[in-house]
């Protein structure tokens, strides 16, 4: 889930939403992270492709992020009954 604080202070509404979060879904690794206002035009701009070209602990980030979306999606594909 992604979204923007607005007017709450980020270190007040996310650990409020992560535990909220974890309470809903206590079987699933949960994080949450509330962007700045700047954070948006830079996210606008920023390039994926040159940032993992040209960082290695940025390319690092990427494949652990993706690693847990993989073992995230396996595990609910394997827990999922047949319909």
């Amino acid at each position: 889930m992604l979204l923007d604080a607005d007017d709450h202070c980020p270190a007040d509404l996310g650990p409020r939403l992560l535990g909220r979060a974890q309470a809903a879904r206590a079987n699933t690794k949960v994080g949450v992270v509330l962007p700045k206002v700047d954070q948006a035009p830079l996210a606008a701009k920023f390039d994926l492709h040159a940032a993992r070209a040209n960082s290695s602990s940025f390319d690092k980030l990427w494949r652990e992020v993706q690693n847990l979306l993989l073992i995230e999606w396996h595990t609910v594909q394997v827990s999922r009954p047949p319909t």
